[in-house]
């Protein structure tokens, strides 16, 4: 595993690890890799719903001043400064709830650290301090959730990248035996993290490094099988934005739907604390991801047939 640049640079060109590379986190870099790509592909899709009309732009300034259009592409900078907010607090918040007995043993520890942080509650967040902005700007939410689908997910599976390379937690259980027609690199069956950030396992033999350990059993690489899917379902919602621009709501239910399958199915595999709801044990992601999963499906039935008249209407 790479935790920091250092490690990187060593495994590249054999540079010593553990230098002044280490300022720059793996983690940390992915994060800014993901807004930053959530960002470039917000501002391409918004552009092309205002050049058909579906999103307008404000009129600011006035009196003395002279009169500027501002559009919803010329915001994307503060949109993503709120969805990160939003995102570290509500991540934040939802993995406190999660871990309480961790969080009543050392409140400041948790609060403070960089671990800890619960996907589902950053996007919840995220949402919410997108909405607060969007409102506040008169900006048409659905066609704006619409153009962030694509690239959410997207970002999602750059912080999950970047999750596997760092070794951060996002890890699954113990791996079963690798069977006879797996054809993919062994690393893609399990792994035991050498080298991880969190410094989790046992000691790595003759390690000298600042990280130097390893779990003692290989468990399944999760975080690489959701970059995976996150991959697949952007790039399957980026084919289908231009299909459902006349339907607002529908991108982002249908990426409800699918970024809560993934995760349903996912969190199996995963190491989580589990919660007994009606004698089945599901962890608090699973249980958001059945939400997920019914709020878009319930969206795909809404929005398509309010749609319906207007479809027939010009037919």
């Amino acid at each position: 595993m790479y935790p920091d640049l250092s490690y990187l640079a060593n495994a590249l060109f054999g540079t010593p690890p553990d230098s002044v590379l280490s300022i720059a986190k793996t983690f940390g870099l992915f994060l800014l890799f993901a807004f930053l790509t959530a960002a470039w592909l917000l501002t391409k899709d918004l552009e092309r719903r205002q050049r058909i009309g579906q999103l307008k732009g404000q009129k600011q300034g006035g009196g003395k001043a002279e009169t500027y259009t501002v559009y919803p592409s010329d915001r994307v900078g503060p949109i993503t400064l709120a969805a990160a907010f939003g995102g570290l607090l509500g991540a934040k918040v939802f993995a406190i709830i999660e871990y309480l007995p961790r969080f009543f043993e050392d409140p400041i520890y948790v609060l403070l650290s960089g671990s800890g942080l619960a996907i589902y509650g950053g996007l919840i967040g995220g949402a919410a301090a997108v909405w607060w902005y969007a409102r506040k700007h008169d900006i048409k939410i659905l066609p704006l959730a619409d153009a962030v689908a694509p690239g959410l997910i997207i970002a999602y599976g750059v912080g999950r990248l970047g999750c596997q390379l760092s070794g951060d937690g996002d890890w699954g259980i113990v791996a079963g035996p690798q069977p006879n027609w797996w054809f993919l690199p062994d690393w893609m069956w399990s792994s035991t993290f050498p080298h991880n950030v969190l410094e989790r396992g046992v000691a790595i033999p003759g390690c000298t490094w600042e990280y130097c350990k390893e779990l003692p059993a290989a468990v399944y690489p999760t975080s690489i099988y959701e970059f995976l899917m996150a991959m697949a379902i952007g790039a399957l919602l980026w084919g289908l934005r231009k299909r459902y621009t006349a339907i607002p709501g529908m991108l982002i239910s249908i990426y409800l739907v699918l970024n809560g399958i993934e995760r349903f199915f996912i969190e199996f595999i995963r190491v989580n604390d589990r919660y007994d709801v009606l004698g089945v044990a599901l962890s608090q992601a699973q249980l958001i991801a059945i939400g997920f999963m019914i709020a878009g499906g319930l969206g795909i039935y809404f929005f398509n047939k309010r749609a319906l008249p207007r479809v027939q209407g010009n037919g």
